[in-house]
């Protein structure tokens, strides 16, 4: 990332002056072991704030070495610690490489990341996940947010110029969420359940469970081996049961094609970057194609 960093830089900078003043801000810069390092401490975004914020990235922010998620993950869950009230916390990461952690074995970072992505999720931290360009690795990214309950966004940027589009959507997705302990099953049984807000998820089980409501609601899509006439959906929400039997309708054509670029998803965290490329460009999604 070495020759976007200065560009990167300037994004972060003017996003930080987007922030309202009634706000807290941190940062933390990472890379690898025993490289994290917060730079930001929680800091009011008001006149002085910002400035002290704009100062800590322009002397911080530069290429390091290799990447270690795990200590970062660890810092931010001790920061997120000395936050007092109710208020609604997200972290945002954004990465250009794979865990590389050099004095202990690979196998052990994701463990120790997985851990702290949990505890954070535990702790009501809304964890977005930034993948940049073509080094970092999709799959891991994706169990990383698996661990941290599937509660934030998890994107990919082509270039370090959408930097700045995927932090102001990350935003505003982040004030549109409702906090909520949510589990559903689905009979009959089937092979995939879809979660469209707020990021594309993907469970293999007909019974799943998340954490967060976007405007206090959500939408899901299912796969099935075979077509069904009927459909019984049963869960609870904070606690309160609920049971819904709803009525099946034939997909429109719109309905196909939001599906086709779930579908696609899927195939890139797998790692079938091909058959997603395939996908979206029969689903004349040129622009997601070429991203």
């Amino acid at each position: 990332m070495t020759g976007s960093l200065r560009e990167l830089r300037e994004d972060a900078i003017k996003f930080v002056n987007t922030l309202k003043s009634g706000e807290l801000i941190s940062v933390i810069i990472f890379s690898g072991p025993n490289q994290a390092k917060v730079i930001v401490q929680p800091t009011p975004c008001n006149a002085a704030g910002l400035a002290k914020v704009t100062k800590a990235i322009r002397d911080n922010v530069r290429p390091i070495g290799t990447t270690v998620f795990s200590e970062p993950l660890d810092l931010a869950l001790d920061t997120v610690k000395r936050l007092a009230g109710d208020t609604v916390t997200s972290l945002t990461m954004l990465t250009d490489g794979c865990p590389v952690p050099t004095l202990w074995p690979e196998a052990d970072e994701k463990r120790r990341a997985f851990s702290a992505a949990a505890r954070l999720q535990k702790s009501g931290v809304i964890v977005n996940l930034i993948g940049y360009g073509v080094h970092y690795d999709p799959l891991f990214l994706y169990e990383l947010d698996e661990h941290a309950g599937f509660n934030g966004t998890r994107c990919h940027i082509s270039e370090i110029d959408e930097w700045q589009e995927a932090v102001e959507e990350i935003r505003a997705m982040v004030e549109r969420a409702t906090l909520a302990e949510v589990t559903i099953q689905i009979e009959p049984a089937v092979q995939r359940i879809y979660k469209s807000s707020p990021q594309i998820t993907v469970f293999e089980s007909s019974t799943i469970g998340f954490g967060v409501l976007e405007s206090g609601v959500t939408t899901l899509w299912l796969e099935t081996a075979k077509p069904i006439d009927s459909l019984n959906i049963t869960g609870r929400v904070n606690g309160k049961e609920f049971t819904l039997s709803p009525k099946l309708e034939k997909l429109s054509q719109e309905n196909v094609k939001e599906f086709r670029r779930m579908a696609a998803a899927w195939f890139f965290i797998k790692g079938k970057a091909a058959d997603a490329v395939s996908l979206l460009r029969d689903n004349d999604d040129e622009f997601l194609a070429d991203r």
